[in-house]
């Protein structure tokens, strides 16, 4: 989480995104020439960015890891931003371009308390032919019952990304 990665150290959350969202799926750098050669899909997966109180070596060590591993897909859950403000999904905004050109699936719940269903809406805006999955009754958490519905579509979107 976001507490752990400022007190890991960009060098350890380098490691954990990597390990964490690519595990054990490719190693050592890879054209995208090569990408359409591996029998995997490589996806970097990060969660509760909570842009607002970023800390800028951690984001560099994530962007370099992401650089390495060239990943198909990025899933982005959780927190984006702390507080919803327009400078902090400015952030997010810009860390996304950095991350380059990737399929992207933007999941929110119509009924979250704490992150207005329009933030969903304003950070799919904010990603170019990004998809918006919204799922209806779904609060700030995701309930064991619609588990299967995310999973089924992160899988469809994995295949997209094959296809791509």
């Amino acid at each position: 989480d976001h507490v752990a990665a400022r007190a890991a150290g960009p060098a350890r959350v380098a490691a954990s995104a990597v390990s964490h969202g690519a595990a054990g799926c490719c190693t050592g750098r890879h054209t995208r020439g090569d990408r359409r050669k591996r029998l995997v899909t490589v996806l970097l997966h990060i969660s509760d960015t909570h842009f607002g109180t970023e800390q800028p070596p951690v984001v560099e060590a994530l962007l370099h890891a992401a650089r390495e591993q060239q990943p198909d897909l990025v899933v982005h859950s959780g927190d984006v931003t702390q507080r919803a403000r327009r400078k902090q999904f400015e952030a997010a905004r810009r860390f996304v371009e950095r991350l380059g050109a990737v399929p992207t699936l933007v999941i929110h719940g119509s009924e979250d308390p704490l992150v207005p269903v329009e933030a969903g809406q304003h950070t799919a805006s904010l990603v170019r032919d990004a998809e918006l999955m919204i799922i209806d009754g779904m609060g700030h958490d995701y309930p064991s019952e619609v588990v299967p519905a995310i999973a089924d579509r992160i899988i469809q979107h994995c295949r997209k990304a094959d296809h791509n």
